[in-house]
């Protein structure tokens, strides 16, 4: 027989819902976001994080995928990235209002930190590709080295020529050659190294250019070759037919024997050595063949995997683009039949208004969004104006009801014309109602204010960054000095002081911004502003050589697209 539910519980319900069962009435009252952190924080719950996840996972995925190029892998990762950092800080957040302000903050941190390692990731794969391939472009062969390597060596000193023979000619080793030589075997390394270095650079002023480690390896391998097999035995039985001619007669017929003898046994060892010599040349050239075997494979197999990297990065593209035209066109269709229920009204913001109130979910997303996003990028301003929480929250609703603002679909791309305009807010004002409120609010002064610290969008995103750097750190940045930092970047600025905007970090004036930010920021802030710097400029010249690099990516990409098209499934 099965189980009833307790008296007050009702089946069916889920797990975070508190029922009240009466006569009359079911009631059933979710827990907020800070009761479900409450209650990981207390007991580890999995299942309230998890609720917390689902709840948030579209925000925080959405805001990722569009700081990160519409990337969907990076995107995965930067999500993982922030609950991660919320399950780490979970006992410190307790404090807070609501967690989407935090989530939508801490998404960027993420995401920057994500699309710098890829970028990071992608240099260094750059980097020794062109590396490997430079080392190989620099190593000659044999036939180009053989015409010059004895003018070459001619040229050294006779030190630096004896110290080559033994090491490269005659193959000895850095032990053999510091006996010889008298030397220790670390010296002999050394006068070896130089030795090798100075007839590079001889054989360079010739026209041939080389890595140290590859003109030694060619030297080895290919100076000494085998002598022909009988040339010992004749040179030997010629020399001591030339050296017989000064012996006396009365000796002659033992010298001859004593010759005979001689001649026969140098000609053995020399047949020895000549069958050891060419063994040596064999073993060599089998190893030279292969090393040079080996690279081929590893080159073949880094080639296949950048061939699979771009053909899942193509899939992953095509899955992304078609569910992305699928969210459009259902979105689309909704647009279109608020459109038909308004009867035929032309302006889109009331189009957008009906859509708001037949779907408050989407309109409440679109509030949240904005009002987070103004939040923390007008921290610095309230600060700086000493504003009152009561006016920072009326700052926030004047701007997301600005009539121009929010989103806006298009029913017909061919003619650009918008069909709704969907705002944050529901009772929407001109953007010159709305201008003319936040003068009232603000006054005069913190008014100007508001327009200069518009101008300050690079200052703002910099202190944004720094204050990024500084968020789990003894050594965190104050909102005062945010807005005083704000100023200093944007008073460095030649062009916000023209009247222009200051829109990018390459418009800032590093050494007045260092100095002056100096009265301002501790020593550990100062570091963290340096360093942020550093990777300002490191950015701005990853991005030019990006650029400059661009017509080449798309032609590897094409012919790996092409490669992947006609290669056999």
């Amino acid at each position: 027989m099965k189980a009833m539910p307790p008296p007050g519980t009702a089946p069916g319900l889920g797990k975070f819902c508190s029922v009240s069962i009466s006569a009359a009435t079911l009631g059933c009252t979710m827990p907020s976001d800070l009761e479900l952190l409450q209650r990981y924080v207390d007991a580890g719950s999995q299942d309230a994080f998890g609720e917390l996840v689902r709840r948030h996972v579209d925000l925080v995925y959405s805001a990722a995928l569009r700081r990160v190029g519409l990337d969907a892998h990076l995107a995965e990762d930067v999500t993982q990235d922030v609950f991660a950092e919320l399950a780490r800080r979970s006992a410190k957040l307790l404090d807070r209002q609501a967690l989407e302000g935090w989530l939508y903050t801490t998404s960027r941190f993420k995401a920057v930190d994500v699309v710098r390692r890829a970028s990071r990731r992608r240099i260094r794969e750059t980097l020794l590709m062109n590396a490997n391939q430079m080392v190989d472009a620099a190593e000659p062969d044999w036939e180009q080295l053989r015409p010059v390597i004895d003018e070459a060596l001619d040229s050294l000193g006779k030190a630096d020529g004896e110290v080559l023979i033994l090491r490269y000619f005659r193959n000895r080793s850095f032990a053999d050659l510091a006996r010889t030589l008298s030397l220790s075997e670390d010296a002999a390394r050394m006068r070896s190294a130089r030795a090798l270095e100075r007839l590079k650079a001889a054989l360079a002023k010739r026209g041939i250019k080389s890595t140290a480690e590859a003109l030694g390896l060619i030297l080895a391998n290919s100076a000494v070759a085998a002598a022909p097999f009988s040339l010992a035995a004749q040179v030997t039985e010629r020399v001591l037919a030339l050296a017989k001619g000064g012996v006396s007669a009365a000796g002659t017929a033992l010298h001859a024997a004593q010759t005979v003898k001689i001649a026969a046994g140098v000609a053995t060892l020399a047949l020895l050595l000549a069958s050891a010599a060419t063994a040596v040349y064999e073993a060599r050239a089998h190893q030279r063949a292969a090393v040079l075997l080996a690279r081929a494979e590893k080159d073949t197999a880094a080639a296949t995997t950048r061939l699979d990297a771009a053909r899942s990065r193509l899939k992953s593209d095509q899955d992304e683009a078609a569910r992305i035209a699928s969210a459009a066109d259902a979105m689309l269709a909704a647009i279109e039949a608020a459109k038909a229920r308004t009867a035929g009204a032309s302006d889109r913001a009331g189009i957008g208004r009906t859509f708001a109130a037949q779907h408050t979910n989407a309109a409440g997303l679109i509030a949240g969004h904005d009002i987070a996003h103004n939040a923390e990028k007008y921290s610095a301003l309230f600060a700086s104006l000493g504003l009152a929480p009561e006016k920072q929250a009326q700052f926030l609703a004047l701007l997301a009801q600005r009539s121009d603002l929010g989103l806006t679909w298009y029913s017909a791309p061919d003619t650009g014309t918008p069909t709704a305009s969907i705002a944050a807010g529901t009772d929407l004002l001109s953007p010159d109602e709305v201008a003319a409120q936040l003068q009232g609010l603000l006054g005069d002064a913190g008014y100007k204010a508001y327009q200069d610290y518009n101008r300050m969008g690079g200052a703002v995103d910099l202190t944004q960054k720094l204050a990024g750097s500084l968020y789990a750190t003894d050594a965190s940045i104050s909102q005062a000095q945010a807005a005083q930092l704000v100023q200093i970047l944007a008073q460095s600025s030649p062009d916000y002081q023209s009247g222009k905007g200051l829109w990018n970090t390459s418009q800032v004036g590093w050494d007045t911004a260092l100095a002056n930010a100096q009265t301002v920021l501790s020593a550990p802030q100062m570091d963290a502003l340096r360093s942020l710097k550093q990777t300002s400029e490191y950015e701005q010249a990853i991005n030019a050589a990006a650029g400059q690099a661009t017509g080449q990516a798309i032609d590897i990409i094409s012919a790996s697209l092409a490669a992947a098209a006609t290669a056999p499934k």
